[in-house]
């Protein structure tokens, strides 16, 4: 199927190239072409411990690549770098850029959907589905659609996300389709994650993706998850100006020194290759761009690629008009006040409707709000600490991993036994655990289909120095004891909130001195 994405699309469905030089829209087939030798690449394990994605352009193998972001395949075969587009200082009124924001995404939706039969809507209870959704919901009233979209929510069916998805869909006039998410999901997902993802994505995130199998291979699937990070600059949870450049580390100490002392060789040179795209770019640039290239495209953006085994999905909010405009605007700028903006244009209801993260509307007056409703749509820690726990905790067996030299034993018996006994509903924990399990499955599946694996160090890669010790700078991991929520816990979780407003205020002011506005209306 003809992609819809550019090369200067923000995400672009993955292409694997095989040793042979020899490009694939999945990694599967990738895997067909290459030779019956296979190297495992312990810097992409050691990028998603840390991380939860991989750098890059690597994957699990040495011998596959993926295509670069921003980028293109020359008539050569090799890939063509797109110039990154500048972040600029321009000062508008909210209103105005709202205004502009609207109209780009509208003309998105226009192009994206023009000819399609069958039209699928993520739809959950954030801001960035039910503006598509309200866009698209003005296509079809304006006859620009040939079919009426359909909208679908996955998770938990007494959660916000669920319940205001369904509301968000009776208000546009979309039917609507509720998926379910259950520990009955993840066996399916570890095999996915393992099989068709190459085992760069967790099996938590990939949540009811397969549900898509169903669907004509002509179906578009069009998905909101680029919002925030264009709409308002957030980064989970975070504002662009309160970023960091990436620290990579040993996660919970699962790797052993040697292995961990070559990736983080390896990884720092990744981070260099892109920062280098951008010479002279200013650093909230740069970790915008660490975020795009890496995280976004190869997190939440990647495990959903697999619904393009199925049908087609589309990331709105990527095409290069709409993300270069919002780049244009000076930083200080992006942020919740345009979504705001943006859902009064489209729908007074839809702005006053509650968000499924605070149960409050973005901004102004709540209207709807069910108390009573579940704030997560998802248990997937309490369904490894339970459900799950006996099978995968038997085939997640600590003396297999330490067999591959990769992984210290005694670190991973660490780990699931906390995750036995988490009661936190997020982090990094239960993301590790599950991705282990997809990790052996991707191992047995390599060995069934006649692959002799190497694990370790690909040589022509090596440098020739000694980088076989853990450098100094980066400190172990320490696995932390599970605690309880506490009234001391929520206090401080609040002085937290309130001192991250008010540094990100100052961050603010700080950025209009050091980056003054220009082109001001």
């Amino acid at each position: 199927m003809r992609e819809l994405e550019s090369s200067r699309h923000l995400f672009q469905p993955p292409l694997y190239r095989d040793e042979n030089g020899g490009w694939h829209s999945q990694f599967s087939d990738a895997l067909t072409a290459c030779g019956d030798k296979v190297t495992i690449d312990p810097a992409s394990i050691a990028s998603f411990l840390s991380f939860g994605w991989v750098c890059g352009d690597r994957t699990m193998l040495h011998e596959i690549k993926r295509r670069p972001w921003l980028s293109s395949i020359g008539t050569d075969g090799n890939p063509m770098l797109e110039k990154i587009p500048e972040h600029g200082r321009v000062w508008q009124p909210t209103s105005r850029i709202a205004e502009k924001f609207l109209q780009l995404v509208y003309e998105e939706a226009v192009e994206v959907c023009r000819g399609r039969k069958e039209i699928y809507l993520l739809l959950s209870g954030g801001m960035d589905s039910r503006i598509v959704a309200g866009v698209v919901a003005r296509l079809f009233r304006e006859g620009k659609l040939i079919c009426n979209p359909v909208a679908v929510t996955w998770g938990l069916a007494d959660s916000r996300d669920a319940h205001y998805g369904r509301t968000i869909a009776k208000l546009l006039g979309f039917e609507w389709h509720h998926i379910d998410l259950s520990p009955k999901n993840i066996p399916d997902n570890i095999k996915a994650a393992a099989y068709d993802l190459g085992c760069m994505h967790t099996p938590e995130c990939m949540h009811s993706t397969l549900w898509f199998k169903s669907l004509p291979k002509d179906a578009l699937v069009l998905a909101g998850s680029y919002g925030d990070s264009i709409g308002r600059a957030e980064f989970a949870g975070k504002h662009l100006l309160e970023l960091d450049h990436f620290t990579i580390s040993n996660k919970f100490g699962l790797l052993k020194p040697g292995v961990f002392g070559y990736s983080f060789e390896q990884l720092s040179g990744e981070f260099k290759t892109l920062h280098n795209r951008a010479p002279g770019y200013p650093k909230h640039a740069l970790c915008e761009h660490e975020m795009q290239g890496f995280r976004m495209r190869g997190g939440l953006g990647h495990a959903m690629t697999i619904i393009n085994r199925f049908c087609y999905v589309y990331q709105m909010y990527t095409a290069p008009d709409v993300y270069e405009y919002m780049w244009s605007i000076h930083p200080s700028l992006r942020n919740d006040d345009i979504y705001a903006t943006v859902l009064e244009n489209i729908n007074e209801k839809l702005a006053r409707m509650p968000w499924a993260r605070t149960n409050r509307a973005l901004q102004g007056p709540t209207e709807g709000a069910l108390p009573e409703l579940r704030m997560h749509y998802h248990e997937y820690t309490k369904w490894s600490s339970g459900p799950l726990y006996d099978e995968l905790s038997q085939y997640i067996r600590p003396d297999w991993y330490e067999a591959t030299g990769v992984f210290d034993a005694e670190k991973i018996r660490q780990l699931s036994k906390q995750v036995h006994y988490s009661q936190a509903r997020v982090g990094r924990l239960n993301e590790v655990w599950l991705w282990l399990a997809a990790f052996r499955r991707f191992i047995e599946h390599l060995e069934k289909a006649g692959k002799s694996i190497a694990y370790g160090i690909n040589h022509k890669d090596l440098p020739h120095r000694g980088i076989w010790q853990v450098p100094k700078k980066i400190k172990k991991n320490v696995i932390l004891l599970p605690s309880k929520l506490s009234v001391l816990n929520i206090l401080l979780r609040r002085l937290r909130d309130l001192y991250r407003k008010i540094n990100k205020y100052f961050l603010m002011r700080r950025a209009i001195r050091e980056f003054p506005p220009d082109n001001i209306d």
